[in-house]
């Protein structure tokens, strides 16, 4: 079945509790393609780290050095435009990244429309059992 999900990042350093960030927004795929949970990082290093987003960064996570010193830091987007977080090699032993996938509950007709390709659109009202006549000019 066709559903929307809403998609973000959360990271826990030194085993400690799990802080959200990033968003990387919405995506409509089969059920059956979506993973609620995606490892990116599991008790990293600063250095496996930094080496993981310096060779294939993220919109969200990249890997960057200051202006000045050209000190290694690890930047993690937050959503929209709220202050980003930046981690030095100082600031954590290990690091663990995680994507979260959640079905997007509360979408309205309007939504569907606006957002989705008439093909997707269609299906995905089909499937939830109202009959769909698109027009043909």
């Amino acid at each position: 079945m066709l559903k929307i999900y809403n998609s973000y990042y959360m990271y826990q350093l030194d085993h400690g509790e799990w802080n959200r960030f990033g968003y990387t927004g919405w995506f409509c795929k089969e059920e059956s393609d979506v993973t609620d949970l995606k490892i990116i990082l599991k008790d990293a290093t600063f250095e496996q780290a930094f080496e993981r987003f310096e060779k294939k960064p993220d919109h969200s996570i990249f890997s960057s050095r200051t202006f000045i010193l050209h000190r290694p830091y690890l930047h993690l987007c937050k959503e929209w435009l709220a202050e980003p977080i930046d981690l030095f090699q100082k600031d954590f032993s290990s690091i663990s990244i995680i994507e979260i996938n959640e079905e997007k509950k509360d979408v309205t007709l309007e939504w569907i429309m606006g957002h989705l390709s008439a093909d997707k659109a269609i299906q995905f009202l089909k499937e939830r059992g109202m009959a769909v006549c698109p027009i043909k000019q």
